[in-house]
């Protein structure tokens, strides 16, 4: 074997491992054995598209549970992290301690009630964690609040309770918040007028009014609020006016009507509006007509016309109009 032939060898080995980097399928010896497990409980691996490291595991809906996670603490590149509806209990988040990297994890439908939460404080880059539907405390969201970069959390269908959501003072970098289907009320939202940074909150399905906007809106903060299906009704919207960051405003089957729409004109960079299955008629659609920035609007199940609809489209041409 000549010494050219040897460099050449050398040099296409080279290459190779470059492309197997490129490909995604390079694989450390050190995560091998997270990936067969991975693999074993039918879950699915993701990587990066230039580096080829895993960056995202899903084990949704697969049969999850006690120490079958302890391999993945070799990962230590994963950023998203779904083990929702599964087995996992507190104890089982254990191994999530060694994930520096971790961005976000969704626990949603899982056994998970609080106490595990404490494996993920010392995370740094921790922002999302998805409780959708689980035994949640106050106990638990506690725990939750205490994640120092939280920026997303979701307690929907939870059992949060208006008392528990005092203790979210403590997550002052919390931006989103989901409580869909909770039996949060106007004393729940009235604690959330400290989070500076709250700017996106849905609150479907809740048991507040008016007054929770009061709150919530404090400073003019809010970007986007849902909160179809709740008592809100026309008095409750004079607490949005004047916000200019409002973009997306989805009032959905609440007590909203003609009287309440001129409100929404001081609304000018709404761009979502969903007023379905509300009382409104063609009069109020005169009132929506100065909303110029508006790009998608639900009327769904009112008692606009086809005339009304017809009408408001010529005044707004860049918007969907859905009824």
């Amino acid at each position: 074997m000549t010494r050219e032939y040897t460099q050449l060898v050398r040099q296409l080995a080279g290459l190779f491992l470059v492309a197997q980097l490129l490909s995604g399928t390079h694989v450390c010896a050190d995560e091998q054995p997270a990936i067969d497990r991975i693999e074993q409980l039918k879950g699915r691996v993701s990587r990066d598209a230039e580096t080829g490291a895993v960056d995202q595991v899903s084990l949704a809906r697969c049969r999850v549970r006690g120490d079958d996670l302890k391999d993945l603490s070799s990962l230590t590149t994963l950023r998203m992290l779904d083990i929702s509806d599964t087995d996992i209990r507190d104890e089982g988040l254990k191994f999530a301690s060694e994930l520096k990297s971790l961005a976000a994890i969704d626990l949603s439908g899982s056994r998970v009630t609080g106490p595990g939460l404490q494996y993920l404080s010392e995370l740094p880059r921790l922002q999302t964690v998805g409780l959708r539907g689980v035994q949640v405390t106050d106990r638990t969201v506690r725990a939750a609040a205490g994640l120092r970069l939280i920026r997303k959390l979701d307690l929907s269908r939870s059992r949060v309770s208006n008392r528990g959501l005092s203790f979210l003072a403590a997550a002052e970098h919390l931006e989103q918040l989901v409580l869909v289907g909770t039996s949060v009320g106007d004393p729940g939202a009235a604690h959330l007028a400290t989070l500076s940074q709250l700017e996106s909150v849905n609150l479907s399905g809740t048991r507040i009014t008016g007054e929770a906007l009061k709150s919530l809106n404090a400073g003019n903060r809010l970007t986007s609020l849902i909160a179809d299906n709740t008592n809100i009704s026309n008095d409750g919207l004079e607490h949005l006016k004047g916000n200019e960051r409002l973009k997306v405003l989805c009032l959905a089957l609440t007590r909203v009507d003609d009287r309440g729409l001129p409100t929404l004109n001081s609304l000018p960079n709404l761009e979502t509006l969903s007023l379905s299955g509300t009382k409104i008629t063609d009069r109020g659609l005169e009132h929506l007509a100065k909303l110029t920035n508006l790009r998608e609007l639900m009327l769904n199940s009112t008692r606009v016309t086809s005339a009304g609809v017809a009408r408001l489209r010529g005044e707004l041409p860049k918007c969907t109009i859905r009824w």
